[in-house]
């Protein structure tokens, strides 16, 4: 089983090679939530007991705690929930737009940041493998 320390590594290294040139406006902290068969993540931003200002806080889907579930799958997920950092969803950087994912704006910031080859992978593999994931580790 993947553990959160597991999930801080792998998050630290995608800062460092793949948003680099995002400025760290505010805290992010990551870890594994609970199951969900929709959601893959998501970011929030929450008051932390003690500090002047919010942590940004970004939760993967429990079900990504399972060596079936392809590490691509996990990184491309993380990678689409610091793309809302970065437009202003749940940060303290400027909303870059009025809505989240219009017009494709995450994919296309992912494509851009070199995840073409990713997103595919986890379009295909979510579309083929998702139910057996959620039936196998219920």
């Amino acid at each position: 089983m993947r553990t959160n320390q597991w999930l801080e590594e792998k998050f630290e290294i995608m800062l460092a090679d793949n948003f680099a040139d995002m400025d760290i406006k505010n805290p992010i902290f990551i870890k594994f939530g609970r199951k969900s068969k929709r959601r893959l993540g998501s970011i929030a931003l929450r008051e932390v007991r003690g500090e002047q200002d919010k942590m940004s806080i970004i939760v993967l889907n429990g079900y990504f705690r399972s060596e079936e579930v392809p590490e691509e799958v996990i990184l491309v997920t993380i990678a689409h929930e610091l793309v809302h950092y970065l437009h202003g969803f749940n940060s303290y950087h400027e909303q870059a737009h009025d809505f989240p994912h219009k017009g494709s704006v995450v994919n296309k910031e992912l494509r851009r940041r070199g995840f073409s080859n990713q997103l595919q992978f986890q379009r295909q593999w979510l579309k083929i493998n998702w139910k057996n994931i959620i039936v196998n580790n219920y």
